[in-house]
């Protein structure tokens, strides 16, 4: 599986190019981009896979107060674009990371078909990102690390 097969990544950016494309294979074609938390509070577009939503529409960044936004930093996991009256081209948005704040969402497109994803796959996918965000974010945190040695020099 997918989940398993995360933990074998060095690199996060490696790992969220996998991951979109796994979403997207998954969401048949939808799309799904990856974004992750500036500094500013938008959020900017880290990777995105190359049909469905982020190909048709989805912005670079997103506004700190996106609906999407909004309701996955009041605790939701999943938000319906629809639901929370969001004009983002896709279908949902879902945490991948939240420690103290909204790290990083992933949005998710509609599919071609029509049809929208049915509540065991969305169980699905919130279960994979749950996992995956945190192997995703322990990557971020070596690379932090690596970078903090390489300017500083080791710890004495």
């Amino acid at each position: 599986s997918f989940t398993a097969d995360a933990r074998g990544f060095t690199e996060a950016s490696s790992l969220a190019a996998a991951l979109v494309g796994a979403i997207d294979r998954f969401a048949a074609r939808a799309g799904a981009t990856l974004y992750v938390r500036a500094s500013d509070g938008r959020f900017e577009r880290k990777q995105a896979s190359t049909t469905g939503a982020s190909q048709t529409g989805a912005p670079e960044t997103l506004n700190a107060d996106e609906p999407v936004a909004v309701a996955l930093r009041a605790g939701r996991s999943v938000a319906r674009c629809d639901e929370v009256h969001s004009t983002l081209p896709g279908e949902l948005a879902m945490v991948l990371s939240r420690q103290r704040e909204l790290d990083a969402l992933v949005l998710i497109g509609r599919r071609h078909d029509g049809c929208v994803l049915r509540s065991d796959e969305v169980a699905a996918l919130r279960a994979t990102l749950q996992s995956v965000g945190v192997e995703w974010q322990a990557l971020r945190w070596e690379a932090l690390q690596r970078e903090r040695v390489r300017a500083c020099g080791p710890a004495p």
